[in-house]
């Protein structure tokens, strides 16, 4: 339930059946004038959503998202079990609302999947399909699955009008059938662990196998190091590599073979490298295998081969790790529940547009956290195109067509994996400083390891201020090696330690003579790493020390940090989170009708809150952002009363004054009566220890990266003025920014910035029980009709400040 509107809207909403249910980001008088409209239902047929070829983790959170989110304007949502195989043979489900309740935090596809040739290979068994489609109604069909299910119905797409004309002509359907179904509408959203489709940046289930696989990886290093063994791991990828490359990046394994990169003599090459490795005093080695890797010559490289190589090359100990099917397995991790969602929403809200006069084939897609469309014959064109590159062993087009993030993780992980650097410390005449400032975030050592292990290869030294400006002015520091940081990027927490102490309140003088031999500082931090390079902008001048190149590499779960949508170590508190969420409605469900109130980090910022909610399917949230009423909390108590049923509230430490997380126990226990248990928990740290997860040790090695590239690209004069300012990711890319030109948009009050992306997010929060009572009465229908029309009003592409 959306808290961001006045009470007086939410008791308006509340008289309408369907307002309370979450904010539909258009304005009263939007709505209003949304519901005076007489427009005539459109005539629409159902809506069908199907899962296909191998399951991924994230799909049954689509699912739910396209069926509630359909069903709250008033449409009809069937679903085709079993894949293909049940569009062949009429296995046709209408789901209703409950019927997706606990869909998002499951793993698998509750709706089955699985593959039919016969569909493939005979155009006849394809018109079945068309008719089974036509006799249950569907006009608009929602498929998610990997690239053959996205093809297999692009197929019958293009084959539709032929199959609808033989139909009729056979008299299998009526004329009225014929014309209702003469175009029909395909949207494919794309569930696949191997993220293998290179129109979109991210694929339902590819986040949480990585999660898979670099929890095994975790429990696989501890063992390798104690008893100085050798492990080979494969993961899954019979043509993408990008499993096998993200978790080598992840974890900082050795050696990765990948089928995008075929290695030429890698017999030699490896043992050697190992055997190195090892009289450097490595405890272990960790060679990373996709199962299609293969030589430079096209023959298959396995697991065997590699453990027979060793073992005939090495005196080591070498164990074999094929982790098979248990990276399908297992509950979704935060981000592809999130995604799920959105890309659910959206190909819902696509659904509901009129069909124009032909068949449509469209695609969801994300592009950093926006969610955009693309024709899904582009889509399918964008896959042959990788396979005949493969094909024809072009490696370099390969690479290119797998975009820009992979082959600059390909990049990166050959620089910090190798044994030494290229250059001799201090080759490039320059010293640079890694200092904290803030509170600690997982994935904050991987930041580190990357900038030494990136900095020294270019010939950079490198020094590291502990305990950030506070330890430094009392001369806490050490110069960092290539060794130094082994393993640190599964590790959690600041192993340089971190304060939360500014130059000003350190003393400007004494920072400034701190930095007198430091030609480059990079602060890596939260808020106060942002307030840290403000304050080295403005006194600069004044302090000769302090006219340095500075950039902050933004670190903080809150991730309320200006100029950048992501933050390292938010991922880590959000699966914390989520998690939590988790086992918490575990409780709810033995518990008769109780209320869980879970305290969430962030400052002002209810980052972490709102996307929990989302991806952690919480009932309400209060945000610092909008604030708590008393009037708000009444509608909400009456709500859970009406409903009767467990619910989880997640509440910013922020958010009030006046009613923090003990007011709201105490009110809820005494509003909601007798029968009604409040019960309260405050995740507090756990947000801040945890080991990082895998994308914020792949975004924190990114962000190392880039910050390298930039400042040794950096030429200087005696006229040049420093670079102060920070790195920040957005749609999709690294970006800097002067810190006078953020400045202007940061809300110091609150420590966050003005505008913050991730509040439009805020449209697509699913209330979970209001929902199914509006489709009840043919008036609370009639409402949802009216606000279907100023819903379908917005034209333009979907992005981030759009509605669903």
């Amino acid at each position: 339930m959306d808290l961001s509107a006045t009470s007086n809207r939410l008791a308006s909403a509340r008289n309408l059946n369907f307002g309370k249910l979450r904010d539909l980001s258009a304005t009263s008088n939007q709505l209003a004038s949304a519901r005076n409209l007489n427009i005539p239902k459109l005539k629409q047929g159902k809506l069908a959503v199907m899962t296909s070829g191998g399951d991924a983790q994230g799909m049954n959170g689509a699912v739910r998202s396209v069926t509630r989110n359909s069903i709250l304007f008033g449409r009809q949502v069937v679903a085709i079990y079993e894949g293909f195989h049940g569009l062949v043979n009429n296995n046709f489900k209408e789901l209703e609302w409950d019927s997706v309740s606990g869909f998002l935090e499951m793993g698998g596809t509750a709706i089955g999947t699985t593959r039919c040739l016969e569909y493939k290979n005979d155009i006849e068994i394809r018109k079945k399909a068309a008719y089974n489609l036509i006799i249950n109604e569907v006009t608009d069909w929602i498929v998610i699955g990997g690239d053959g299910s996205l093809t297999g119905a692009n197929t019958l797409r293009e084959e539709w009008e032929t199959h609808v004309d033989s139909l009729l002509e056979e008299q299998l359907i009526t004329e009225e059938q014929a014309e209702l179904h003469a175009h029909i509408r395909v949207i494919g959203i794309v569930g696949s662990i191997d993220n293998d489709i290179p129109v979109t940046d991210m694929t339902i289930g590819a986040d949480s196998a990585l999660n898979r696989i670099i929890e095994s990886i975790d429990c696989i290093v501890t063992t390798a190091s104690s008893h100085q063994r050798t492990f080979i791991v494969e993961v899954m990828g019979r043509h993408c590599g990008y499993l096998a490359l993200l978790s080598a990046l992840a974890t900082g394994a050795d050696w990765v073979f990948i089928p995008e990169c075929p290695v030429m003599d890698w017999e030699d090459r490896l043992a050697t490298s190992i055997e190195k490795r090892r009289s450097r005093g490595m405890r272990h080695s960790l060679i990373i295998v996709a199962e299609g890797a293969s030589d430079s010559d096209g023959n298959p490289i396995s697991v065997n081969d590699i453990k027979n190589t060793l073992d005939s090359e090495l005196i080591y100990d070498t164990r074999i790790s094929v982790l098979g099917h248990v990276q399908r397995g297992g509950f979704p991790s935060a981000h592809d529940r999130t995604i799920s969602t959105l890309l659910g929403a959206h190909a819902s809200k696509i659904s509901m547009k009129p069909l124009k006069n032909e068949s449509e084939g469209i695609m969801v897609r994300m592009q950093g956290n926006d969610v955009t469309t693309v024709a899904l014959s582009d889509c399918i064109e964008s896959v042959l195109e990788v396979n005949k590159a493969m094909e024809a062993r072009d490696w370099e087009q390969v690479l290119r067509l797998r975009g820009k993030a992979f082959t600059h993780a390909l990049s990166t992980l050959r620089k910090v994996s190798r044994l030494l650097p290229h250059s001799e410390s201090g080759a490039a005449g320059e010293t640079w400083g890694i200092i904290h400032v803030g509170a600690p975030a997982p994935g904050m050592n991987g930041v580190v390891r990357g900038i030494v292990r990136l900095g020294l290869d270019l010939g950079y030294n490198i020094i590291g201020f502990k305990q950030g400006f506070e330890g430094a002015i009392n001369g806490k520091h050490v110069e960092l090696h290539w060794t130094s940081v082994n393993n640190w990027t599964y590790m959690g927490g600041a192993i340089l330690e971190t304060s939360r102490m500014t130059p000003e309140q350190a003393g400007l003088q004494a920072v400034s003579d701190l930095l007198e031999n430091i030609d480059k500082l990079i602060i890596i931090g939260g808020w106060e790493a942002y307030i840290s390079a403000l304050q080295i902008q403005n006194n600069r001048q004044k302090y000769p020390g302090l006219n340095k190149h500075v950039v902050v590499i933004p670190s903080t779960i809150s991730n309320n940090c200006p100029g950048t949508e992501y933050s390292v170590g938010c991922d880590t508190a959000l699966n914390v989170i989520v998690n939590s969420c988790d086992s918490i409605k575990q409780s709810g469900m033995s518990s008769g009708c109780r209320i869980f109130l879970i305290q969430i980090m962030g400052g002002r910022c209810g980052y972490l809150t709102l996307l929990g909610s989302i991806a952690g399917g919480g009932h309400y949230y209060f945000l610092p952002e909008v604030g708590i009423t008393i009037s708000n909390l009444m509608l909400m108590i009456e709500d859970i009363k009406e409903s009767h049923r467990s619910c989880v509230i997640l509440v910013n430490e922020k958010s009030s004054r006046t009613y923090n997380i003990n007011v709201l126990e105490k009110i809820y226990s005494s509003e909601s009566g007798d029968d009604i248990d409040c019960r309260k928990l405050v995740l507090g740290h756990l947000q801040q220890g945890r080991y990082p997860s895998p994308k914020d040790r792949i975004m924190s090695t990114s962000f190392a990266s880039e910050t390298v590239k930039f400042l040794s690209e950096i030429e200087d004069n005696e006229d040049s003025i420093p670079f102060i300012g920070s790195i920040g990711y957005q749609a999709g890319d690294f970006v800097f920014h002067k810190i006078e030109d953020i400045e202007p948009g940061m809300d110091f009050a609150n420590r966050r910035p003005k505008k913050q992306w991730w509040r439009n997010l805020e449209s697509f929060f699913v209330h979970e029980e209001t929902k199914k009572t509006m489709r009840s009465t043919p008036a609370a229908l009639e409402k949802q009709n009216s606000s279907y029309i100023q819903f379908m009003a917005n034209e333009q592409p979907f992005n981030k400040n759009d509605v669903v």
